[in-house]
């Protein structure tokens, strides 16, 4: 392996998956363009829609169970090997901090696109088309407010990793 790959911080799977949340929040925009009609039409908007939608629900719920999976696994390292499990408790706090804005954010996204189909479909009569308007832009909020969350526990839970590893490495 590398030097590179070693330096702390250098999450590769952490950092991806922030990536994807954040050009899937940038791609909500081109949705709202093909909606507007600034280039295609209705059938591209919905299937843009679902494509990002998909994107997004996936990228947040990865790192969700990213997150929980990696504490159990750290929790369960530092009882084995004796380590002082105080020295965990900011990547914990981060981790708890992240999830529920992970969530809200999958949340929205579906709810963007389920509000696009209930406007859709009743052509305004009993779901206007702002409340879908309203509900993309409180969701585009919530995938920048999740980014800005989730950022930190995964830098922290990389980091924690890292560090496990070379207190292990170098005991055994």
């Amino acid at each position: 392996m590398n030097e590179r790959a070693k330096a702390p911080g250098r999450g590769y799977l952490g950092r991806g998956l922030l990536v994807v949340i954040a050009l899937g929040g940038l791609s909500l925009v081109a949705v709202a363009g093909a909606g507007y009609r600034w280039f295609g039409d209705l059938r591209m908007h919905v299937l843009l829609a679902l494509i990002v939608s998909l994107l997004l629900v996936f990228a947040q719920l990865w790192i969700s169970i990213y997150l929980v999976g990696t504490s159990r696994l750290i929790g369960k390292t530092v009882a084995a090997h004796g380590f002082d499990p105080a020295e965990d408790d900011l990547r914990r706090r981060l981790v708890r901090r992240a999830l529920p804005w992970l969530l809200l954010g999958a949340l929205a996204v579906l709810a963007a696109f389920l509000s696009g189909a209930f406007a859709m479909i009743r052509q305004g009569e009993l779901h206007p088309r702002y409340w879908h308007h309203a509900v993309f832009f409180v969701t585009l909020g919530l995938q920048f407010a999740a980014l800005y969350a989730a950022r930190p526990g995964l830098v922290e839970t990389e980091r924690r990793i890292r560090a496990l590893d070379g207190r292990i490495g170098s005991s055994s």
